[in-house]
């Protein structure tokens, strides 16, 4: 699927009202994907997110209605799952959630962001506290596990990515 017809899902009847984001992974698409938010009028109801602060600079330039978000870690390879890496993976993630509210702290006002999406195993409940108090939702990503969600949403996790929107359902029926 293109990026075209993806977006002309959206304007479509049954996902008219759906919010959409836009993930970069590399910088350099800025100006396209902008251009065809507007050429459908989903500005609105759109966000872009990425870990390139240099992609949150440029979208802001762009478009400054349109809402932008920053994805954190910045990561290349899926390291947790290499039996190898294992160990020193979950050292440097306990590492990285001690220091992230304060990295937190710095940059989300300067970056100008309404999101932070969070590999959620770094989310604490003093990350939670800096986004609240900074008026940016913290989404985390990906969570599979019922359980899990309801964690982070006690964390201070306003939003979750997840590969299975049944979980919301049950999360919001108190299941």
């Amino acid at each position: 699927m293109t990026l075209e017809q993806g977006l002309d899902a959206f304007v479509s009847p049954s996902l008219e009202n759906v919010e959409i984001d836009l993930d970069i992974k590399l910088p350099g698409r800025e100006e396209e994907l902008v251009a065809a938010l507007r050429e459908r009028d989903l500005v609105g109801r759109a966000m872009i997110s990425t870990m390139e602060l240099s992609s949150i600079a440029r979208i802001g330039e762009l478009e400054p209605k349109l809402r932008r978000g920053w994805s954190y870690p910045k990561v290349t390879k899926e390291w947790s799952s290499r039996r190898w890496a294992k160990v020193p993976v979950l050292a440097a993630l306990r590492v990285m959630r001690r220091r992230l509210p304060n990295i937190a702290t710095q940059k989300l006002t300067r970056l100008g962001v309404s999101a932070m999406w969070v590999y959620h195993p770094l989310i604490s409940p003093s990350l939670g506290n800096v986004c609240r108090r900074a008026g940016v939702e913290l989404i985390a990503w990906k969570i599979d596990e019922e359980a899990r969600m309801r964690a982070l949403l006690d964390s201070g996790a306003t939003g979750i990515c997840s590969n299975d929107p049944q979980l919301f359902l049950n999360i919001r029926a108190g299941g």
